[in-house]
């Protein structure tokens, strides 16, 4: 059953971690917004929710807390260190916040509870409508905007809107429905992902440890836990998630050590595969493609979301900005205004991919040349300031402070 047309100035395909943070950007400032969201209300497992840990860099963060979403986001652990090694050679890097100028690099946080404090903060917002579980089933563009048809249980509605904002994941229905062309890499990896309790503090470090077979990564949580996050062959996905916890462990402790002391007990598993998804264009007529819609990469160093929240405040600065220069004429969805974003964005897109897919092919290379070629280079980060401030300032996101948002102020 049809409910008529129904409008709105921006309409947002997901209302993940991503969506919901745009929302919550564009909200105070006059606009109608619409998001739709494909989970039902309170999941207790909508997609976007899992038992991941995330890492959120410095401008994560600082984006989180200019939202408003900070302070509700429990069990927030810092990052005070950086440990990276290679697994079999000699030589490490250790990277302490404090050291270079900060309080912390980032922190450590359960994506269920950042997922559910920006949706709590999201319907808190009067001026954001939440259609939510609302299934995407057909799109059309014209001049003045886009047309949505929406299924929502046994009713349907059309929606229009001069700006469409897919950020609806690395399987996108609107980059399906709008036939954009993706490049996808399938790493033939899976990242199993728990959290486990550690004999010894982890004092705020997180370590890193890189391989032909994959990065494994333990970040610091709180009451002296860690999150896991080990790349495996796709293959051995059951193996892994069936094997009894003793023999879990046992096997992460082969695989790090003793630096923690003894790993006493392990949470759920639960894995995602490991792969790139990069649509080759991310503003297709009046849609633009944010998050993992537009840029799907490897976990290595924990960039997706950092990516994907920098989408989010770009996005709803420059429409903002707009705003408030154009009034009654303003458009969301001008090609003058979506393709300078597009311009924008695309350098800090471009250093996040070469960054992660170059890092993970440097490490599959086992030729005993390349080996001792990473080793130097490990060494040389060590010992040279410069180069780890360069690193910071892909991972922490520092290069992108032209942002207001970034820099920890309001829209």
């Amino acid at each position: 059953m049809g409910t008529g047309m129904n409008t709105s100035d921006i309409l947002i395909c997901g209302g993940g971690m991503v969506g919901a943070s745009l929302g919550i950007a564009l909200s105070g400032h006059g606009l109608s917004v619409t998001v739709l969201e494909q989970s039902p209300p309170r999941s207790p497992n909508p997609p976007s929710y899992d038992d991941r840990t995330l890492a959120l860099n410095w401008a994560t963060c600082n984006i989180l807390k200019s939202l408003g979403v900070w302070a509700h986001i429990p069990q927030a652990s810092p990052i005070r260190r950086v440990h990276t090694r290679e697994e079999g050679r000699f030589g490490s890097v250790l990277l302490d916040a404090r050291e270079q100028g900060f309080d912390s690099f980032g922190h450590v946080v359960f994506a269920r509870d950042l997922g559910q404090a920006l949706l709590r903060w999201l319907e808190a917002c009067t001026d954001v409508t939440l259609l939510q579980p609302a299934s995407l089933q057909g799109l059309h563009q014209d001049e003045s905007g886009v047309r949505a048809e929406v299924s929502m249980g046994e009713n349907s509605q059309t929606w229009h809107a001069p700006l469409l904002v897919a950020a609806d994941g690395t399987h996108s229905q609107v980059r399906r429905l709008l036939q954009i062309p993706v490049e996808e890499e399938d790493y033939g990896q899976v990242a199993i992902i728990s959290n486990v309790s550690t004999e010894k503090p982890h004092e705020g470090t997180a370590w890193e440890c890189l391989s032909p077979q994959g990065p494994f990564a333990l970040l610091p949580l709180s009451d002296q836990r860690c999150g896991v996050v080990w790349s495996v062959p796709a293959a051995e996905k059951q193996h892994w998630l069936e094997m009894e916890d003793a023999d879990f462990l046992a096997r992460l402790q082969q695989r790090f050590g003793y630096r923690l002391g003894r790993f006493t007990r392990v949470g759920r598993r639960a894995s995602y595969p490991l792969k790139r998804v990069v649509p080759l264009e991310t503003v297709w007529h009046r849609t633009v493609l944010i998050g993992n819609a537009a840029h799907a990469v490897h976990p290595l160093s924990a960039q997706g979301f950092n990516l994907g929240i920098r989408d989010v405040a770009v996005l709803a600065e420059t429409l903002l900005q707009a705003r408030r220069e154009q009034g009654e004429s303003w458009d969301p969805g001008l090609p003058s205004l979506l393709q300078p974003y597009r311009a924008r964005r695309l350098p800090d897109h471009q250093r996040i991919l070469r960054w992660t897919d170059g890092m993970v092919r440097l490490y599959r290379q086992t030729l005993p040349p390349v080996g001792l070629a990473r080793q130097l280079g490990l060494n040389l980060i060590a010992h040279l300031p410069a180069l780890q401030r360069g690193i910071l300032g892909i991972t922490m996101g520092l290069l992108e402070q032209d942002n207001p948002l970034v820099r920890g102020e309001t829209l």
